[in-house]
């Protein structure tokens, strides 16, 4: 099996089975503390709690053991339905990371058949190990939660896992020799892709599914509507913004049509399905304070489908973000 074809529910009994079958010497590694922290245990609790078998009780039922159903469903299918999509959760996953560098470095154990008293599922898994499972999916959390909401800089691990391929692979994408190639930078001894080059090469690539934010209906009006909106708030204050702006699409690269579009405030699902690079290029020469997240809503917005029941709530939207509202010339 390869990351590639890892499921949700290969993921949820990968990390039941590591846990699981390692919940004593885990204890030893980190500490009862540690280990307590992926039980999120809560407090006062009974000194006779901690038998074993509570104790696995309350790992399914909360901390790690609470997001392994979700987990996966997160990492390689934008869903945040597991309440995943917030920063509260990285203590945890990170620490479920790290408890498995460890176990796989030091024992080496091979947990396929242990894996499979956990369910159906587990048939599929093959050779892998649930180490590896684990050690992808949280590498993949990595990338996604920092596309999300850290902006940090992604490993070349984390991007193979989030893009579900090989770092052998990630890297001859890599390649300055190929065209469109992924850009990399070195930070130090560290190679590193920037937010805004993986955002670049992951639109590229028809089998990256953007995060869908709770409560967001699958709309291209919508999220247009949405994108208008923070638009408007940037343009807001700006001095000068007339010749600003066509300074910026015309440095930008955007064709005529384009240009007009955005100057205009014709905001619809046809005129703003860019390339995030050409997003990231405009909001930076018109000096639009997070040029990776306005990009960020160009690559959703051409994941979404055309919903017709909100042609008219968008219209309405966009009437109200004209562009004489938009630059402060007023009615």
């Amino acid at each position: 099996m390869s990351i590639a074809t890892v499921t949700p529910k290969h993921v949820e009994e990968a990390i039941y089975a590591v846990l699981f079958e390692f919940l004593d010497i885990i204890d030893e590694l980190y500490g009862e503390d540690a280990t307590e922290r992926l039980l999120n245990r809560p407090p006062n609790l009974p000194e006779g709690s901690r038998a074993r078998g509570q104790r696995e009780h309350r790992l399914i039922s909360g901390g790690v053991g609470a997001y392994a159903k979700t987990l996966g469903a997160y990492v390689w299918q934008g869903d945040t339905a597991g309440g995943l999509h917030s920063e509260n959760t990285w203590p945890e996953v990170a620490l479920l990371g790290d408890v498995v560098d460890k176990l796989a470095g030091k024992l080496k154990f091979d947990l396929s058949e242990r894996v499979g008293e956990f369910g159906d599922a587990s048939e599929l898994i093959g050779g892998n190990t649930a180490t590896d499972i684990v050690k992808w999916t949280v590498a993949g959390f990595m990338a996604r939660g920092k596309l999300d909401w850290l902006g940090d800089p992604l490993t070349i691990e984390e991007l193979a896992a989030l893009a579900r391929v090989s770092e052998k692979t990630l890297r001859m994408a890599a390649n300055p020799k190929n065209p469109g190639a992924l850009m990399i930078t070195k930070q130090g001894h560290r190679t590193v892709i920037t937010i805004e080059d993986a955002l670049e090469w992951l639109s590229r690539r028809p089998d990256f599914v953007p995060t869908r934010r709770p409560n967001q209906q699958l709309s291209n009006h919508l999220v247009v509507g949405g994108t208008a909106v923070q638009f408007k708030s940037y343009l807001d204050g700006l001095a000068r913004l007339n010749p600003r702006l066509r300074e910026a699409a015309t440095a930008s690269g955007f064709s005529g049509q384009q240009a007009a579009a955005l100057l205009a405030g014709d905001l619809t699902a046809q005129t703003f399905a860019f390339e995030p690079g050409e997003l990231m290029r405009f909001a930076h020469a018109a000096g639009i304070e997070q040029p990776t997240a306005f990009a960020r809503w160009a690559l959703e917005l051409q994941h979404r489908e055309r919903v017709e029941q909100m042609e008219a709530d968008f219209r309405q939207q966009v009437l109200r973000l004209s562009l004489s509202e938009a630059l402060g010339d007023g009615p």
